[in-house]
Protein backbone atom coordinates (compact mmCIF):
# COMPACT_ATOMS: atom_id res chain seq x y z
CA UNK A 1 0.00 0.00 0.00
CA UNK A 2 0.89 3.49 -1.16
CA UNK A 3 1.32 5.75 1.70
CA UNK A 4 -1.62 7.86 0.15
CA UNK A 5 -3.31 5.26 -0.30
CA UNK A 6 -6.96 5.36 0.69
CA UNK A 7 -6.39 7.99 3.29
CA UNK A 8 -8.05 11.15 4.13
CA UNK A 9 -5.27 14.21 4.71
CA UNK A 10 -6.67 16.02 7.99
CA UNK A 11 -5.57 17.95 10.22
CA UNK A 12 -5.40 16.71 13.99
CA UNK A 13 -8.45 19.11 15.04
CA UNK A 14 -10.03 17.44 12.19
CA UNK A 15 -9.99 13.97 14.09
CA UNK A 16 -10.55 15.52 17.79
CA UNK A 17 -13.86 17.06 16.04
CA UNK A 18 -15.03 13.89 13.99
CA UNK A 19 -16.73 10.81 15.62
CA UNK A 20 -17.47 7.55 14.84
CA UNK A 21 -20.22 6.01 12.88
CA UNK A 22 -22.28 3.42 14.81
CA UNK A 23 -22.19 0.59 11.64
CA UNK A 24 -20.20 -1.93 12.29
CA UNK A 25 -17.53 -2.87 9.13
CA UNK A 26 -15.80 -6.17 9.31
CA UNK A 27 -12.49 -3.85 9.99
CA UNK A 28 -14.02 -1.49 12.47
CA UNK A 29 -16.74 1.52 12.46
CA UNK A 30 -16.06 4.36 9.63
CA UNK A 31 -14.66 7.62 11.22
CA UNK A 32 -16.76 10.18 9.89
CA UNK A 33 -14.98 14.04 9.56
CA UNK A 34 -16.76 17.35 10.72
CA UNK A 35 -17.46 18.40 6.77
CA UNK A 36 -19.47 14.54 6.52
CA UNK A 37 -17.25 12.50 4.78
CA UNK A 38 -16.70 9.06 6.72
CA UNK A 39 -13.21 7.28 6.10
CA UNK A 40 -11.46 3.94 7.41
CA UNK A 41 -7.85 5.80 7.43
CA UNK A 42 -6.17 9.23 7.91
CA UNK A 43 -3.47 10.85 6.90
CA UNK A 44 -1.76 13.38 9.34
CA UNK A 45 1.95 15.00 9.74
CA UNK A 46 3.00 15.94 12.96
CA UNK A 47 5.74 17.08 15.53
CA UNK A 48 6.72 14.12 18.12
CA UNK A 49 6.38 15.75 21.97
CA UNK A 50 6.00 12.71 24.06
CA UNK A 51 7.01 9.63 23.71
CA UNK A 52 6.84 5.70 25.27
CA UNK A 53 7.81 2.19 24.77
CA UNK A 54 6.71 -0.54 27.09
CA UNK A 55 9.62 -2.55 29.04
CA UNK A 56 9.33 -5.52 26.56
CA UNK A 57 8.88 -3.35 23.80
CA UNK A 58 5.27 -4.95 22.83
CA UNK A 59 3.56 -1.26 23.45
CA UNK A 60 4.39 1.97 22.21
CA UNK A 61 3.00 5.49 22.04
CA UNK A 62 4.02 8.50 20.49
CA UNK A 63 1.87 12.15 20.80
CA UNK A 64 2.11 14.30 17.75
CA UNK A 65 0.68 17.89 17.69
CA UNK A 66 0.78 19.66 14.38
CA UNK A 67 -0.54 23.29 15.57
CA UNK A 68 -4.25 22.24 15.64
CA UNK A 69 -4.37 20.28 17.99
CA UNK A 70 -2.61 16.82 19.66
CA UNK A 71 -3.33 12.59 19.51
CA UNK A 72 -1.97 9.78 20.46
CA UNK A 73 -0.19 7.33 17.79
CA UNK A 74 -0.70 3.69 20.07
CA UNK A 75 0.79 0.27 18.43
CA UNK A 76 1.20 -2.81 20.13
CA UNK A 77 3.55 -6.33 19.19
CA UNK A 78 4.73 -6.38 16.00
CA UNK A 79 3.04 -2.93 14.86
CA UNK A 80 5.54 -1.01 17.46
CA UNK A 81 7.97 -1.03 15.01
CA UNK A 82 6.49 1.48 13.09
CA UNK A 83 7.37 3.70 15.62
CA UNK A 84 10.59 2.95 15.89
CA UNK A 85 13.32 4.82 14.33
CA UNK A 86 16.70 3.87 12.26
CA UNK A 87 18.25 3.43 15.80
CA UNK A 88 16.54 1.01 16.99
CA UNK A 89 14.88 3.68 19.34
CA UNK A 90 11.34 5.21 19.49
CA UNK A 91 10.92 8.27 17.77
CA UNK A 92 11.60 11.18 20.29
CA UNK A 93 10.50 14.64 20.77
CA UNK A 94 11.10 16.61 18.20
CA UNK A 95 11.16 14.24 15.12
CA UNK A 96 7.89 14.97 12.73
CA UNK A 97 6.63 12.00 11.14
CA UNK A 98 4.38 11.43 8.42
CA UNK A 99 1.09 8.73 9.36
CA UNK A 100 -1.11 7.11 7.41
CA UNK A 101 -3.83 5.60 10.61
CA UNK A 102 -6.98 3.92 11.65
CA UNK A 103 -8.81 5.69 13.58
CA UNK A 104 -9.55 4.07 17.07
CA UNK A 105 -10.88 4.92 20.70
CA UNK A 106 -10.37 3.14 24.17
CA UNK A 107 -12.61 4.49 27.22
CA UNK A 108 -13.83 7.48 24.87
CA UNK A 109 -10.61 8.81 23.74
CA UNK A 110 -9.52 9.36 20.64
CA UNK A 111 -6.17 7.64 19.25
CA UNK A 112 -4.68 6.44 15.63
CA UNK A 113 -3.27 3.30 15.24
CA UNK A 114 -0.38 3.76 12.61
CA UNK A 115 -0.22 1.70 9.26
CA UNK A 116 2.55 3.83 7.67
CA UNK A 117 4.82 5.92 9.18
CA UNK A 118 7.72 7.94 7.24
CA UNK A 119 10.15 10.54 9.42
CA UNK A 120 10.16 14.00 7.64
CA UNK A 121 13.56 15.60 7.82
CA UNK A 122 12.91 18.94 6.64
CA UNK A 123 10.42 20.67 8.91
CA UNK A 124 8.96 23.30 5.92
CA UNK A 125 6.92 19.89 4.86
CA UNK A 126 4.81 20.66 7.91
CA UNK A 127 4.26 23.88 7.41
CA UNK A 128 2.93 23.06 3.59
CA UNK A 129 0.92 20.39 5.17
CA UNK A 130 -0.82 22.38 6.99
CA UNK A 131 -1.30 25.33 3.96
CA UNK A 132 -2.64 22.98 1.84
CA UNK A 133 -5.11 21.71 4.40
CA UNK A 134 -6.13 25.37 5.41
CA UNK A 135 -6.77 25.89 1.44
CA UNK A 136 -9.02 22.52 1.37
CA UNK A 137 -11.12 23.83 4.61
CA UNK A 138 -11.51 27.21 2.49
CA UNK A 139 -12.65 25.48 -0.69
CA UNK A 140 -15.10 23.57 1.67
CA UNK A 141 -16.57 26.22 3.58
CA UNK A 142 -17.28 27.87 0.23
CA UNK A 143 -19.31 25.02 -1.26
CA UNK A 144 -21.19 24.60 2.03
CA UNK A 145 -22.12 28.71 1.60
CA UNK A 146 -23.52 27.99 -1.56
CA UNK A 147 -25.69 25.05 -0.62
CA UNK A 148 -26.87 26.90 2.08
CA UNK A 149 -27.66 29.82 0.01
CA UNK A 150 -29.37 27.69 -2.23
CA UNK A 151 -31.24 25.73 0.60
CA UNK A 152 -32.79 29.08 1.73
CA UNK A 153 -33.61 29.94 -1.69
CA UNK A 154 -35.27 26.79 -2.02
CA UNK A 155 -37.07 27.43 0.84
CA UNK A 156 -38.52 30.56 0.15
CA UNK A 157 -39.89 29.91 -2.83
CA UNK A 158 -41.43 26.61 -0.91
CA UNK A 159 -42.83 29.47 1.57
CA UNK A 160 -44.46 31.66 -1.49
CA UNK A 161 -45.91 28.85 -2.97
CA UNK A 162 -47.97 28.07 -0.06
CA UNK A 163 -49.11 31.58 0.78
CA UNK A 164 -50.08 31.77 -3.19
CA UNK A 165 -51.86 28.21 -2.29
CA UNK A 166 -53.81 29.27 1.17
CA UNK A 167 -54.44 32.84 -0.20
CA UNK A 168 -56.62 31.25 -3.20
CA UNK A 169 -58.16 28.94 -0.98
CA UNK A 170 -60.58 32.18 -0.50
CA UNK A 171 -61.10 32.74 -3.74
CA UNK A 172 -59.95 34.08 -7.29
CA UNK A 173 -57.12 36.56 -7.05
CA UNK A 174 -55.74 39.02 -10.04
CA UNK A 175 -51.88 38.69 -10.91
CA UNK A 176 -51.18 42.18 -9.49
CA UNK A 177 -53.02 41.15 -6.15
CA UNK A 178 -50.64 37.96 -5.42
CA UNK A 179 -47.58 39.59 -6.55
CA UNK A 180 -48.44 42.59 -3.51
CA UNK A 181 -48.48 39.90 -1.47
CA UNK A 182 -44.48 39.97 -1.43
CA UNK A 183 -43.44 43.44 -1.57
CA UNK A 184 -39.85 42.53 -0.63
CA UNK A 185 -40.16 39.57 -3.56
CA UNK A 186 -39.63 40.54 -7.35
CA UNK A 187 -42.01 40.29 -9.39
CA UNK A 188 -40.13 37.32 -11.64
CA UNK A 189 -39.90 35.51 -8.41
CA UNK A 190 -43.79 35.21 -7.83
CA UNK A 191 -44.62 34.58 -11.45
CA UNK A 192 -41.94 31.47 -11.39
CA UNK A 193 -44.04 29.96 -8.65
CA UNK A 194 -47.38 30.68 -10.57
CA UNK A 195 -45.99 28.82 -13.66
CA UNK A 196 -45.10 26.25 -11.43
CA UNK A 197 -48.30 25.57 -10.01
CA UNK A 198 -50.09 26.08 -13.27
CA UNK A 199 -47.86 23.14 -14.42
CA UNK A 200 -48.49 21.12 -11.44
CA UNK A 201 -51.90 21.36 -11.88
CA UNK A 202 -52.51 22.69 -8.68
CA UNK A 203 -53.79 26.54 -10.30
CA UNK A 204 -55.59 27.69 -13.04
CA UNK A 205 -55.20 30.97 -14.56
CA UNK A 206 -57.56 33.04 -16.76
CA UNK A 207 -56.60 36.02 -18.22
CA UNK A 208 -54.54 37.39 -15.03
CA UNK A 209 -57.01 36.06 -12.49
CA UNK A 210 -55.24 32.83 -10.89
CA UNK A 211 -58.20 30.36 -9.21
CA UNK A 212 -57.24 26.94 -7.23
CA UNK A 213 -58.40 24.36 -8.58
CA UNK A 214 -60.75 22.25 -7.43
Amino acid sequence: MSLTEHAEIVLIEDILRGDFEQLELEKGRLFRLPWGMSVSKLRVMGVVISSFISEDRNFARLTIFDGSGAIDLRSFEDGVRLLIDENGEVYGAGSILDVVARPRSWKEELYLQPIIVRKIRDPNYIILRILELLERRLSRARIMSKMEREAVAEGNLLYIERTIISALRGGPMSRDAIISMFPKEKAETIMHVLDKLINDGVVEESGDIYTLRR
